[in-house]
């Protein structure tokens, strides 16, 4: 069950002159530096990690349920230094679980109070009637004074209801007008369009398409955005581009029939009645990217998928940081993907049945976990 946070308390435009790189390699004339810079150009760039350019986190560590790779994790890391989340009752920060009213509210209160130092009006007062028991009973009255948020109706706020990305882009924009660098010009008509506009040129929202869609929003997607207006409203300038949310896998519509089914943990496996793999849910390393193939068991664990083939191969996919994945050669009857995933430690195995009996593990084997002892 998720617990709400608590209350308690990139690219900048073209260069008339080389960057410090170009300064160190060539020595000649800005035209001259110019020109290698456009031929460069053409070539993806390395993907780098943005948290240094984002904010100081070098004073705290990353939550243990968020790993490096993760989808908004150095902005989750900066949210932490910045004292805008101290996660939730797990000791993690939950990055996938859904966005409440009541926590965009607490979120963005923060922001606007804790942050950057500003005093939340009391006037106007909300006629809300379901706010009084919520943990972030005064944050809604910040917000609702602010006129960042009318509520739901005119009595309700529905602190505990799912947020949608479209609600998060109005909200965040709405905020930013709040403050000194005000830059989100919501007077035009649609203030939906033009807020999703004026985040995606601010490096707030990716695109526009993410920006005003009526999709749920996970809380790492919510840290992404507010970083990005921290960024503005503190007058640091542009953040570098901001990653796009990944898109999780849809539980099926069709309702196939199954023949086996795994449960893991944020993600679901299982096998048709025609022997092919169907998995949903996060799917940040890939466990929900079944490879193709005929099966006949499957398990899914954090981070990783295993199954056997109708020809009795052992096949995985997803994390292999310590060969979970990398299924030894051989003929199995059954498999079992284990590990806990990012924030436990070296724990990421597999383990099987061969046609004969035997067991045969691969793995992180820092506690024995992967070597048979039979």
């Amino acid at each position: 069950m998720t617990s709400p946070d608590r209350t308690t308390n990139p690219a900048a435009g073209a260069r008339a002159c080389p960057t410090r790189r170009w300064r160190t390699a060539v020595t000649g004339a800005c035209a001259a530096v110019a020109l290698l810079a456009a031929l460069l150009a053409a070539a993806p760039a390395a993907a780098q990690d943005t948290t240094a350019e984002l904010c100081d986190s070098t004073a705290v560590e990353q939550f243990p349920d968020v790993a490096s790779g993760d989808y908004g994790a150095a902005y989750i890391l900066c949210a932490r230094a910045l004292e805008l989340t101290k996660g939730t009752d797990t000791g993690g920060f939950e990055p996938d679980a859904k966005l409440s009213r009541a926590q965009m509210a607490a979120f963005l209160a923060r922001l606007w109070r804790d942050t950057l130092g500003q005093t939340c009006p009391t006037e106007p007062a909300h006629g809300f009637t379901d706010t009084a028991d919520s943990f972030a009973a005064d944050d809604i009255a910040c917000i609702y004074a602010l006129d960042i948020t009318k509520g739901t109706t005119a009595t309700t706020f529905s602190p505990t209801d799912e947020l949608n990305t479209a609600a998060v882009t109005l909200f965040t924009a709405r905020l930013l007008n709040k403050t000194s660098t005000g830059t989100c010009d919501l007077t035009s008509g649609d203030e939906l369009a033009a807020a999703a506009a004026c985040l995606t040129r601010l490096n707030i929202a990716p695109d526009t398409g993410e920006a005003s869609a009526y999709d749920t929003t996970p809380r790492a997607q919510m840290a992404v955005y507010l970083i990005g207006a921290w960024h503005h409203a503190t007058g640091k300038g542009q953040p570098p581009k901001p990653p796009t949310k990944p898109a999780a896998h849809p539980s099926p519509t069709n309702t196939p029939k199954y023949t086996a089914i795994s449960a893991g943990g944020r993600h679901t496996c299982a096998i048709t009645t025609t022997g092919q793999a169907v998995c949903w849910g996060r799917n940040n390393a890939g466990q929900a990217d079944a490879t193709a193939g005929e099966y006949t068991t499957i398990s899914a664990s954090d981070e990783h998928t295993c199954a056997v083939t109708t020809a009795d191969d052992a096949v995985c996919w997803g994390a292999n940081d310590y060969g979970q994945a990398d299924a030894t050669a051989g003929k199995y009857k059954t498999v079992s993907a284990g590990g806990l995933g990012f924030g436990f430690g070296e724990i990421g195995h597999s383990c099987a049945v061969t046609t004969a009996g035997d067991a045969v593990c691969w793995g992180a084997d820092a506690t024995g976990a992967a070597t048979y002892k039979g």
